[in-house]
Order: C-alpha cells, then structure tokens, then sequence
C-alpha cells in the first residue's frame, strides 16, 4: 500500500525526491488507513507540500543543473500544488471568503430570529410589553409603531451588515425615514438602548452617523431634505 501510494504521489509531484515522497505518502497514509479525515489532516499535508515547494525554492544550483532549472521545478510543482491537489490545498483569500460566508451566515439566522420575534410581538399586545424597553410611557398603539420602527431599522441596517446596500445607500434611507415623525419619536425613545452598545459595533456606529444626520436635518436651511448631509467614507 505505501509503494502504491508513492506512486500516485510521484505521478502528480514528479519533481520530488524520493525521500520527499515518502514523507507525503505516509503522512496520507496514516490518515487515511486509520481514521476519518479531518480540516487538520488536510491543512497538515498541505504544509509538507508546500514546505517541499520551499526547500526546491532555496537549493542551490549544481553544475549539472540547467540555469534556472530548480525555479522551473518550483514553478510547476507550485502550479500542480494549486490545479492538482484542490482537496489538500486551501489558498488564504478562500479561506477568508469562507469566515465572511460564515459570517453573513450567522447573521441572516440571528436576523431571522428577530423578526419572528418582532413579528409576534406586534400581533400580541401582552408579547409587545416585554419588548418595551423604550425611555417613556406609551400606550399599545404607540407601542407597536415604536416596534414597527424598529423593524424598519433593523431591516436597512442588516443589509448593510450583508453589504447588499453601500453605506452610502443606507445614509439615504435613513434620511427618508427621518422625515417621519413616529420614527423620529422612535428614535429619541430608544436613545439610552443605543447607548450601552459597544462603541465599536456596527449598531453604534449607524447611531452616530443618524444623530448626525437628524442634526443637519434640524439645521438645514433648505426644505429639499434629500441633499442634506454626507454619508462616511465606508
């Protein structure tokens, strides 16, 4: 089984030494014969290709060896690394996209549970109450209308977080929906919940950039609402 596996191993890594190619194989090997593959195993074989990549990259040049032979190896053994072996190799910016994916995935379920939240809070006056953390007394009607507020909030904010609208975009959402009185009320009643988050987080940082904006609003000279303000570089 071990010369086998060198074999196959030399058939895609033709360049290597045979001691080389015995260190792959039974690194293979020893995942392969005795236990289900993990990430690990993958990520550990992938380090002693690449750590032969390397080695090939600093050796120096024999008599023998034809100029700029042991770049040429290196070249094709980098080119079988990257097109021959995508179950063992995990390029860096892959593995970023993957934590955004992750990411973005994990927020669009928090973001579903919220709604549902919310959506049964507004059919369910008693449900509602529990969501009231707002600085002042309010009957059920406004109560519903301060959640409902929420929601539109928290509906434009998530897509920014997605990057499905620039900052840019969301800058003018929040314009227009400043022009509401209800939202504004919202707004204002929910001034103490913003100011426990993390200054860091996103959600304190779209704070910021609404005060902002409802103080331009309030300063404007112009009744054209839509041209004031600047969003934030993103």
């Amino acid at each position: 089984m071990g010369r086998l596996m060198q074999d196959m191993v030399s058939s895609v890594y033709p360049d290597f030494s045979v001691r080389s190619l015995q260190e792959i194989s039974t690194a293979i090997l020893d995942v392969g014969m005795h236990r289900e593959p993990t990430r690990q195993d993958a990520l550990r074989i992938h380090r002693e290709i690449l750590g032969q990549v390397e080695a090939s990259l600093r050796e120096p040049e024999t008599p023998r060896a034809r100029p700029g032979r042991m770049r040429g190896v290196a070249g094709r053994l980098l080119a079988r690394v990257r097109d021959r072996s995508p179950l063992l190799v995990r390029p860096w910016h892959a593995g970023q996209a993957r934590l955004a994916d992750t990411r973005k995935t994990r927020l669009i379920e928090q973001q579903r549970l919220s709604m549902d939240l919310l959506g049964k809070a507004l059919d369910d006056p008693e449900l509602a109450a529990v969501f009231d953390t707002f600085d002042r007394e309010v009957d059920d009607t406004r109560r519903r209308q301060y959640l409902f507020a929420n929601a539109m909030y928290a509906n434009v904010l998530f897509a920014w977080r997605l990057e499905l609208i620039t900052k840019e975009e969301l800058f003018g959402y929040l314009r227009g929906m400043l022009q509401n009185p209800i939202f504004r009320e919202y707004w204002d009643a929910s001034r103490g919940l913003r100011a426990s988050l993390p200054a860091t987080s996103d959600e304190a940082e779209v704070g910021r950039m609404t005060d902002q904006l409802i103080t331009d609003l309030d300063e404007a000279d112009t009744d054209e609402w839509w041209i004031v303000g600047h969003a934030p570089d993103e």
